[in-house]
């Protein structure tokens, strides 16, 4: 068996190298996205809650009002 000539397997190399790190990237890519979705809803749920409050506080500030007229 002839050993392969020093250029090709340097290519061989840097070519493994590549898509290793293509692979790397889109994994990272794809739990990027992943992270960026559940901020996202954690944001909805907060924005939610904070509508909730607002509207409490609201119900709240007019049933004072009124009981004070």
């Amino acid at each position: 068996m002839n050993p392969l000539p020093p250029e090709l397997f340097l290519m061989l190399q840097q070519w493994d190298t590549a898509r290793h790190l293509a692979g790397q990237h889109l994994f990272r890519l794809a739990e990027a996205r992943r992270r960026a979705e559940a901020d996202r809803l954690e944001l909805e749920r907060a924005w939610q809650v904070l509508r909730r409050a607002m509207e409490a506080e609201s119900r709240s500030r007019e049933e004072l009002l009124a009981l004070t007229n």
